[in-house]
């Protein structure tokens, strides 16, 4: 790849583009897996970045700045590439086990400004993609700890802080952790699902507008939920065992129930079908 290709398309960003490009333009951030503060394009030498705290992101003269590190841009690429990314990552375990390094790396940080970083658009759906690499219950460990440590406070220099709070983004994905439901892709896909995790709460009632739903509401019921008990172990939707870690929009917009028993260790066997 040509230094003005690289430059193009790491100023890109998450733009999507075609597969053909793609396949060439992932690796400004696949291709890091051996280093966090540099970049290497496909054939070159490498270049190297200053971290910036403030901004969460990394700085060269020559290649401009962009708001998110490559750590973070490794896993934010998957929703714009898809499957083909995963390949480029050494597959779903290798991707997983990256993942949960930087998680790990994080913690002490509060997710805020580190390897993850729930303070800007392009960290926050990290935890939930442990469950579309066959890991859901990854996904219910590290959602909690970020519901708990970026936005668990009640303070608003630790509940609300170090945020950057521009589109509303930030509080909607502190409520939908604290509910239990997601969408990796921002419910833009022709037919919709919603990632299902352990909700905070013990009960929540999402009452559906008429005018766009059929039926009137649809209830999350958890069952011996406490803080130590984070892991799926079963679900049930209208009555009826549920496996699945997705929910379908056509199901939701119909109203219902869905239950979800927890326990502080993990079914691996839930969720993965």
């Amino acid at each position: 790849m040509r230094r003005r290709d690289f430059i193009r398309y790491l100023g890109l960003g998450s733009v999507a583009v075609t597969i053909p490009e793609a396949m060439h333009a992932v690796p400004a951030a696949a291709t890091t897996l051996c280093s966090d503060k540099k970049t290497k394009p496909i054939s070159g030498s490498w270049f190297e970045f200053q971290h910036s705290a403030a901004e969460g992101g990394y700085w060269n003269e020559a290649l401009a700045h962009f708001t998110a590190d490559q750590w973070r841009r490794k896993v934010f690429e998957i929703r714009e590439v898809g499957m083909e990314y995963l390949v480029l990552m050494g597959g779903n375990d290798s991707l997983a086990t990256q993942l949960n390094y930087v998680f790990e790396m994080s913690k002490n940080a509060r997710f805020l400004s580190s390897y993850v970083s729930y303070a800007n658009q392009p960290g926050c759906s990290n935890a939930h993609v442990f469950s579309h690499v066959g890991k859901p219950w990854l996904t219910q460990y590290w959602v909690r700890q970020v519901a708990k440590q970026t936005y668990g406070d009640i303070t608003p220099e630790r509940g609300y802080g170090e945020n950057d709070e521009d589109q509303g983004q930030m509080a909607g994905i502190s409520a939908l952790m604290a509910m239990g439901l997601f969408s990796l892709d921002g419910g833009s896909a022709y037919n919709p699902m919603y990632d299902i995790t352990s909700p905070v709460f013990n009960e929540i009632t999402i009452r559906l507008d008429s005018r766009y739903y059929k039926g009137n509401e649809f209830k999350i019921k958890v069952h011996d939920n406490s803080p130590e008990n984070c892991y799926i172990q079963k679900a049930s939707l209208n009555g009826e065992m549920y496996h699945k870690y997705q929910l379908p929009h056509t199901v939701f917009e119909q109203g219902g129930l869905l239950e979800l028993w927890l326990g502080d260790k993990p079914n691996k066997e839930w969720g993965t079908q």
